[in-house]
């Protein structure tokens, strides 16, 4: 009866500490940062744009470390729209995948191989709704190494 028990218990945690992904196996479902700001990894990091309160647009975290390569997202923690994302220097990530914005609550872009480790990347998140609009200039560095397509996201919390 004890095993049972144990095995039973051991399933629900494992089962609730698991990531879901999306059809790709890249990335979490829906917005990760709805609730909570997700951990962070520099092979695919994601960045959540606190838009609550648009009179003091905030990013979290507001530096972030990129490996080469890697995939970078954007969420806004309310899911509404009017995100938009630019780069100071075109350097820093692909721009036709920085044109990939959903609905306007998410973007993704993909960070480019032209800049060296520890090198910073400046760019502005702006969103707009009707007659407000918010923005900030994050950052990111780059990581040491290039992006690995086969290592996953650290678990959500």
């Amino acid at each position: 009866m004890n095993r049972r028990l144990l095995v039973l218990l051991t399933a629900v945690l494992c089962l609730s500490c698991s990531t879901i992904y999306d059809d790709k196996g890249v990335g979490p479902k829906g917005n990760p940062c709805a609730k909570y700001t997700p951990l962070s990894s520099s092979n695919r990091p994601i960045i959540c744009v606190d838009d609550r309160n648009l009179s003091k647009l905030t990013t979290n975290p507001y530096e972030t470390w990129a490996k080469k390569n890697s995939p970078i997202r954007w969420y806004t923690v309310t899911g509404a729209g009017g995100l938009t994302i630019t780069f100071d220097d075109a350097a820093c990530v692909n721009q036709d995948s920085l044109s990939k914005c959903y609905g306007g609550a998410s973007c993704e872009a993909t960070l480019t191989s032209g800049k060296k480790p520890g090198e910073k990347c400046t760019y502005s998140i702006t969103v707009s709704r009707g007659d407000q609009t918010s923005s900030e200039d994050p950052i990111i560095i780059i990581d040491t190494g290039m992006y690995d397509d086969k290592a996953l996201e650290p678990p959500s919390q």
